[in-house]
C-alpha cells in the first residue's frame, strides 16, 4: 500500500474476482472510499472497478424497502414452510459464502448446485472417473513450450490469460470450429470445421497409437491429425485448456473423458496436462466446498438429513421444468442465463425467489426477498480458488455499508435456529 500527495492510496497485489483467471497482481486506487484508477487490469475489469456501485438498499420484500432484520425474517418465515428448498448460484462469491450457503442447505434440507446448467458438470463427472492431469498457471509459465486452446477463446473470456502464461515463449495452437479471436494471434490455428469434438480426440488417440506399431501395420491413409499427434508428443511439456463449448455441448461427457484418457497416454511420451477454463471466478472453489461439506461436487440433495448425488435431477432448469421446488435461493452470480423464458417466468411466481444482489449481476428478476449485500471482488474479505485450483486471498478495496452474503446466510440460519 502507498499514499500519494492527493491523499489516493494504491492498493498492489489484488485479486480480480471478475473471471476464473482471477488475477492477482492488480494496482488499484482508491481516494474517498472510491476506485478511481486501476493497473493491470483487463479493460472489462478495469470497467467494473470504476464504474461499480453498490446497491442502494440492504433489503426488499415483494419490491418494497425494509430493513435488514425484516428481511431476514421474512426469508427465514419463507424457508421455515418450504417442503423442497434449492440453493444455487455459487460462483462469484468467497469461498467463505460458499461454506455458510452449504451450511444453510444442509440445514433447511435443501438441494444445493453450483452448475449453470446440468451440462456444466461434464468434465467433472469424467474427472471422477478418469482421473486429471493438472498442474498450475506458474507451472504452464515456467515449464510450458505447448498451450492447446481447445474450443477455448480466452482473449473474450479470460483477457489477461495469454500474458500470465507467458505465450511469448511459447507455440500456441488454437484447435477450434470458428477462427476466433485467440486463432487470429496464436501461432497456429487447427479448424475443427464439421469435425465433432470427440472423434478429433478419437483420431489423434489412434495416431499415438500408431507411433509404437510396425511400419507394415500403419494405415494406407495418413489422418490429418497426423502432424499435431508428433507435435504434442514432441513438446516437453504441453497443456491443453479446454473450454466450456466443448465440455457442455451434448457430447460434453464422452468428449471429457477422451482429452482425459489421451492426457494419460501423452504421458508416456512426454509431460502434459489439462485444465478446463471455468467461466465464473471461483467455480472451482465451489466444487471443492461442496465435496468438502457433502462428498459430492455438486447436485446434492440435503433433503433426507444425509448428503446424496443427483447430478441429473439436482440443477435448477431441471427442477423448474418438473415443478419440484417451492423456494429457490440464488447466492451468486447470474446464473440464470441458461434458462428458458418459461423457466425463468417460474421463479418469483411459482417458485418463492429469494436472491443476494451486489450490483454486478445483469439479469433483473422479481424476487420474494432482495437482499442488497458488499460487491464480490471490491469490498468482501475471504478467499477463492483460480480456476487452475489453487486459493487466492480476496482483500477489501472500497468498504460497504451492506453485509456480506456470508454474513446474511449466517443471520436467516440462526433465526431460523431460533425459532424451533
Amino acid at each position: 500500500m502507498s499514499n500519494s500527495s492527493d491523499n489516493a492510496i494504491e492498493l498492489q497485489d489484488m485479486t480480480c474476482g471478475f473471471c476464473s483467471c482471477m488475477c492477482d497482481d492488480i494496482n488499484i486506487t482508491v481516494r474517498d472510499n472510491e476506485i478511481v484508477d486501476t493497473k493491470n487490469a483487463c479493460e472489462k475489469a478495469h470497467s467494473i472497478f470504476l464504474h461499480q456501485r453498490h446497491p442502494p438498499t440492504a433489503c426488499q420484500v415483494d419490491g418494497q424497502s425494509v430493513s435488514l432484520e425484516q428481511g431476514i425474517r421474512a426469508a427465514a418465515e419463507i424457508l421455515k414452510k418450504s417442503q423442497s428448498p434449492f440453493v444455487y448460484g455459487l460462483g462469484q462469491t468467497t469461498t467463505e459464502t460458499q461454506r455458510a450457503a452449504v451450511a444453510l442447505a444442509d440445514y433447511i434440507g435443501a438441494g444445493i448446485d453450483c452448475r449453470a446448467t446440468a451440462a456444466s458438470g461434464h468434465f467433472t463427472a469424467a474427472v471422477q472417473q478418469h482421473g486429471q492431469v493438472t498442474c498450475s498457471l506458474g507451472e504452464i509459465k515456467n515449464r510450458a513450450d505447448l498451450v492447446v486452446f481447445w474450443n477455448a477463446n480466452p482473449l473474450e473470456t479470460h483477457p489477461r490469460l495469454l500474458q500470465r502464461i507467458g505465450n511469448d515463449s511459447k507455440h500456441v495452437v488454437v484447435v477450434d470450429d470458428t477462427n476466433t479471436a485467440t486463432a487470429k494471434v496464436a501461432d497456429q490455428f487447427i479448424s475443427l470445421e464439421n469435425q465433432n469434438n470427440f472423434l478429433a480426440i478419437r483420431e489423434i488417440q489412434s495416431c499415438l497409437k500408431n507411433k509404437n506399431a510396425p511400419q507394415s501395420e500403419l494405415p494406407e491413409n495418413v489422418s490429418p491429425w497426423s502432424d499435431f499427434a508428433d507435435q504434442i508428443i514432441n513438446a516437453k511439456y504441453g497443456v491443453i485448456f479446454v473450454g466450456t463449448r466443448a465440455i457442455e455441448s451434448t457430447a460434453g461427457y464422452p468428449f471429457s473423458a477422451a482429452i482425459l484418457k489421451l492426457i494419460r497416454k501423452l504421458n508416456q511420451f512426454t509431460r502434459f496436462s489439462c485444465l478446463p477454463l471455468h467461466g465464473q471466478s471461483n467455480s472451482a472453489g465451489a466444487e471443492n466446498v461442496l465435496t468438502w461439506q457433502t462428498g459430492f461436487p455438486f447436485g446434492v440433495e440435503l433433503r433426507q438429513g444425509y448428503p446424496e448425488f443427483n447430478p441429473v435431477g439436482c440443477q435448477l432448469g431441471t427442477l423448474l421444468d418438473q415443478a419440484s421446488i417451492d423456494v429457490a435461493v440464488c447466492v451468486s452470480g447470474d446464473p440464470h442465463a441458461a434458462l428458458t423464458d418459461h423457466q425463468i417466468a417460474s421463479l418469483g411466481r411459482n417458485v418463492s425467489l429469494i436472491r443476494f444482489c451486489d450490483g454486478t449481476t445483469e439479469r433483473e428478476l422479481e424476487s420474494n426477498v432482495s437482499f442488497g449485500v458488499a460487491p464480490f471482488g471490491i469490498s468482501v474479505a475471504g478467499s477463492a480458488y483460480r480456476f487452475d485450483g489453487v486459493p487466492l486471498p480476496m482483500r477489501i478495496a472500497t468498504a460497504s455499508h451492506l453485509q456480506t452474503r456470508e454474513m446474511v446466510l449466517q443471520n436467516i440460519q440462526s433465526e431460523l435456529e431460533s425459532a424451533q
